[in-house]
């Protein structure tokens, strides 16, 4: 219990803290305008453009809820898209654990409703991935048909 509460803790600590950072937001469209992953563009910030070819594939079916590109680092831009899906957290965390696998994973937490992880891809791109449970949650701000939630923040050299 003890670990799963520090590890919201620190998830909660990482939004604040990028939200908090100047950046460049795209908020989510409505629902009968939202796209699906595989022609994900928000505003200026186009998925296929950002992630290197074939670096990390997004989960099929997904749909976008929000992007931001955080250009107030200093040797690195992150790229933070967040996402929502029908489909059971269960599928959602091993599609990400086998994305993952060929790459070197730094660091990696999970429970029953939480996953996270954090991977280089090469010596200069990293990404790191959340997915969370929503099957339980009652928030009326959440997508009825949402799931799960999946987030991707894919760091980019600027140097």
């Amino acid at each position: 219990m003890k670990k799963r509460v520090f590890v919201i803790f620190i998830a909660v600590l990482l939004t604040v803290f990028f939200t908090s950072c100047s950046s460049k937001e795209n908020s989510a469209e409505p629902a009968d305008k939202q796209q699906e992953t595989e022609s994900v563009e928000t505003g200026d910030i186009v998925l296929t453009d950002v992630l290197k070819k074939d670096s990390i594939p997004v989960f099929k079916g997904g749909v976008i809820l929000e992007s931001q590109e955080h250009t107030d680092m200093t040797g690195f831009i992150i790229y933070d898209f967040v996402y929502y899906s029908d489909k059971k957290f269960e599928d959602v965390k091993a599609y990400y654990e086998e994305a993952l696998s060929k790459y070197t994973i730094e660091q990696e937490q999970y429970d029953r409703n939480f996953y996270n992880a954090s991977a280089l891809i090469d010596d200069e791109h990293r990404i790191d991935i959340s997915v969370i449970d929503l099957s339980t949650e009652t928030d009326p701000e959440v997508p009825k048909d949402a799931k799960t939630l999946f987030q991707i923040m894919y760091w980019d050299p600027t140097e």
